[in-house]
C-alpha cells in the first residue's frame, strides 16, 4: 500500500515538473513587444517656449535685473479668420536654474503662424512646425522648427528647448 502511494506521488511530481517546464519554455519563447495604449494618457498640446533679448547686448527685455518691459506688455495672437485675431496670454515659467521664460500652448496643427507684439515695438511673425518625439511609450508633440519674420528657420532639437527672439 505504501508503495502505491509513493508511485502515485512520483507520477504526480513528474507531471507537475513537466507542466511547469512546458509553461516556462512557452512563456520565454514568446518575444513580443509590449504595446501601450496611449489613449489612456493625456498628451497636451505642444508649447512654444521663448525669451526675448536685446540683439545688441543680449540682455533679456523682460526678466533681466532692470527689464525694459513687463510681462503684461507682451501679446500673442493667432489669426483665426482674415479679420479676426485670437489672443493667447503667455505664462511666465521658471527653469530649474532660476531663469524665467515665456510659454504658451499652441494649436495641434502641423504648422501654424502666430504674431508676438511688445508694447510699441514692431510685431514679430513666428511660423512654427510640430514634430513628435521618439520617446516610448507615447510620443509627445513638440515645436521642432521656428521661422521668425521670414528669416532662416531655426531647428529645435528637443521638447524643452527655449527659443531666443532678438529685438
Amino acid at each position: 500500500m505504501i508503495l502505491y502511494k509513493n508511485l502515485s506521488m512520483k507520477k504526480l511530481s513528474i507531471k507537475l515538473c513537466t507542466f511547469c517546464t512546458l509553461v516556462l519554455l512557452v512563456a520565454c519563447s514568446k518575444n513580443e513587444k509590449i504595446s501601450y495604449d496611449c489613449s489612456l494618457y493625456y498628451i497636451g498640446p505642444p508649447s512654444l517656449k521663448f525669451n526675448i533679448v536685446n540683439q545688441s547686448n543680449g540682455a533679456d527685455l523682460f526678466f533681466s535685473e532692470n527689464p525694459l518691459y513687463q510681462a503684461t506688455d507682451l501679446k500673442v495672437f493667432f489669426k483665426k479668420a482674415p479679420d479676426q485675431l485670437d489672443s493667447v496670454v503667455p505664462r511666465v515659467l521658471t527653469r530649474v536654474d532660476g531663469k524665467k521664460y515665456f510659454s504658451f500652448n499652441t494649436p495641434r496643427k502641423e504648422s501654424d503662424t502666430c504674431m508676438i507684439k511688445i508694447k510699441n515695438l514692431q510685431t514679430d511673425v513666428l511660423v512654427y512646425t510640430i514634430a513628435y518625439s521618439e520617446d516610448p511609450p507615447c510620443p509627445l508633440p513638440y515645436i521642432n522648427s521656428v521661422k521668425i519674420n521670414n528669416d532662416k528657420a531655426v531647428s529645435i532639437p528637443s521638447v524643452n528647448e527655449i527659443i531666443i527672439i532678438e529685438k
